[in-house]
């Protein structure tokens, strides 16, 4: 017997299980009295992969719906289901999202009073956090959604509904697993089609997945490329310069200048998410408007009040890499040997590459050298990496393959591959701004007791912030990494220490720049930001077991400036951080003192390590 027909006032209800809902057992509870309603028409989005008993269990539990089943992207299932659904409007729901009552009527209303508007985005509260929350409806309003208001991620839980009008259907990106979704509705927005609703209209219930770092990496990711896509068209002569956009950057500029001015009298009482809208709004508009150095300035400053900002980070990252996208220049050979070498260290990061080496070529210095190491990656990274080579046919760049020998070793045998006076150890999931190396050598060319010269670093992904923007200090780099590895330095300087200390599981840059300032080498911090440094959601190097033996091997190996503790409580010091730093209360003060009489004096600053080495050789115990 053929269905009942939907009626036109019906809503489609999309409920959308990505893969790892499926594999970490995913709550639905929130979604059967739903779908076991009579008057809607429900789709269900299923991996393909769902063992029968399990695709058998899902039948039952929401017998009306039509179960689509998906091989790739869950978003081929949900564009089916938009294509087939025929009630007037239609939504896209996930597990754990639970809509207040009337929610629903009061958004499909407001969307019927907009006819310029295809679709609306509503906002969730979190249910983690909000006890009671399912009872604390909000009455919604609607606000139209601007492009520059797209482009700004709120980082909450959010839902999209939308007119189903065959005409104009809605069509998700299937190249996307996470977040098509949120790609859609700032082409929506761009388009001048987009509501946003007001207030909240229901709960979500974040479940284990939330809390996966695979899960937050992989979503890190497909947001990074959304967000560069847009953020890129919005900044091109694609989207024009108008009144309306002038006269917007007067406003955040008015507003964030009384953000700051509160911030000098008294931080208490601001919000954080708002004033984290207003600085990236502020410097967006800044950049579309032509003004791209204050852009940068506004979002420096910006990241160093905020502590952490993921907007600016994507902002910035897009400010400081104009060559991404670009076509590559390739001189047509090289004129001398070259300044630079650029060993690479590769390891299943080959997804990365082609970003990093572009970093490379479009920098205003072309005196440089590449090789990339394959440190016997286990995926395709060594195939991509041939694969570029053969693209770019550039005699700047080679690789050598070895088996797997961790990073340290990876580094050295880089260095051996190479030869130029000085090197910069670029990652492949890294980037350098255009100028980079053409300033880094002017620094080391002008001023020779400057061992390496430390760029300004924009942190990015699992964490957003400014890094390594401060003045060189000796004793400050025996209680913190005073530099990222990519810092160029002098062949010369590493070789007269003798190298990386292969034995060290991670940070052997740390300890090498702790070793260079014991013979007397100075760093130079640059004053603007030159490295782009992704951090993964998950580092090898923070994880307990890397964290102590590294920190362990550098306080072993440089014994005078740390206090005297026994086992437990020297654990316990490496354990307050998981990043490339000690507490304070590990140091010596006696050293601290004698390094800090002597600071400056490369001569002095030698013998003194001298002294303090042969004293340990001795077992001369260390004062407390």
């Amino acid at each position: 017997m053929p269905k009942e027909p939907i009626p036109t006032a019906s809503i489609a209800y999309i409920f959308m299980l990505d893969p790892l809902d499926a594999d970490m057992n995913a709550d639905l509870s929130a979604w059967e009295a739903i779908a076991c309603n009579a008057g809607i028409e429900a789709f269900l989005a299923v991996p393909a992969g769902l063992t029968p008993p399990a695709m058998a269990a899902l039948a039952d539990r929401f017998p009306q719906a039509r179960i689509i089943a998906y091989r790739h992207s869950p978003y081929e299932a949900v564009n089916t289901a938009a294509r087939e659904a025929r009630g007037r409007h239609a939504c896209l729901l996930r597990p754990g999202i639970s809509l207040h009552e009337n929610a629903m009527a009061a958004m499909c209303r407001l969307l019927d009073e907009s006819p310029d508007s295809h679709a609306g985005m509503a906002w969730l509260a979190d249910g983690n956090r909000q006890k009671n929350a399912d009872n604390a409806f909000v009455p919604v309003g609607a606000t139209q959604h601007t492009h520059a208001d797209a482009l700004f991620s709120r980082h909450e839980p959010s839902m999209l509904i939308w007119k189903n009008l065959p005409a104009e259907p809605l069509v998700f990106d299937e190249s996307m697993v996470f977040l098509a979704d949120e790609d859609l509705t700032i082409r929506l927005a761009r388009a001048g089609r987009l509501l946003a609703f007001t207030g909240t209209v229901g709960v979500h219930h974040a479940g284990q997945k939330h809390a996966d770092v695979q899960y937050r990496q992989l979503c890190y990711e497909e947001e990074l490329r959304t967000k560069e896509t847009h953020i890129r068209h919005f900044l091109s002569d694609a989207v024009p310069q108008t009144s309306h956009l002038h006269a917007r950057l007067l406003l955040h500029t008015k507003t964030i200048m009384l953000y700051y001015k509160q911030l000098g009298a008294d931080s208490t009482g601001i919000d954080a998410r708002e004033f984290d809208r207003q600085g990236f709004f502020h410097a967006l508009l800044l950049a579309k408007t032509g003004h791209v150095d204050d852009a940068m300035n506004s979002l420096r400053t910006h990241l160093k009040t905020m502590g952490e900002s993921r907007n600016a980070a994507h902002l910035y990252r897009i400010l400081l890499t104009p060559f991404l996208g670009a076509p590559v220049c390739i001189p047509p050979k090289r004129q001398a040997a070259p300044l630079v070498s650029i060993p690479m260290a590769l390891y299943n990061h080959g997804h990365y590459l082609e970003t990093a080496l572009q970093s490379v070529f479009a920098q205003t210095m072309p005196d440089w050298e590449i090789v990339i190491i394959n440190d016997g990656s286990t995926d395709n990274s060594l195939r991509t990496a041939k694969a570029l080579l053969e693209k770019y046919g550039d005699s700047r760049l080679r690789i050598v393959s070895k088996q797997n020998e961790g990073l340290p070793k990876t580094r050295t045998r880089g260095m051996q591959e190479t030869s130029a006076p000085y090197v910069c150890q670029l990652d492949p999931d890294d980037l350098i701004a255009p100028d980079y190396l053409e300033k880094a050598l002017d620094i080391l060319e002008s001023e020779p007791d400057v061992g390496w010269v430390t760029p300004p670093t924009l942190v990015f992904g699992g964490s957003n912030h400014i890094a390594w923007d401060w003045e060189y200090d000796l004793v400050q780099s025996a209680l913190r990494c005073p530099s990222p590895a990519l810092a160029l330095f002098r062949r010369s300087m590493w070789e007269g220490l003798g190298g990386y200390r292969d034995a060290i599981p991670c940070r052997e840059d740390w300890e090498f720049w702790i070793r260079a300032g014991e013979e007397g080498w100075v760093s130079r911090t640059m004053p603007d930001i030159k490295f782009i440094y992704r951090h993964a959601f998950k580092r090898w190097g923070t994880t307990n077991k890397n964290n102590i033996s590294s920190k362990k091997f550098i306080v072993e190996h440089h014994p005078w400036w740390f206090k005297q503790m026994n086992e437990r409580e020297m654990y316990t010091c490496f354990l307050q951080i998981d990043v490339g730093a000690f507490p304070h209360d590990m140091l010596n003060e006696d050293t601290v003192e004698r390094y800090r009489a002597v600071q400056g004096d490369r001569g002095a600053v030698q013998n003194l390590t001298h002294e303090l080495r042969k004293r340990h050789a001795h077992g001369m115990p260390r004062k407390a």
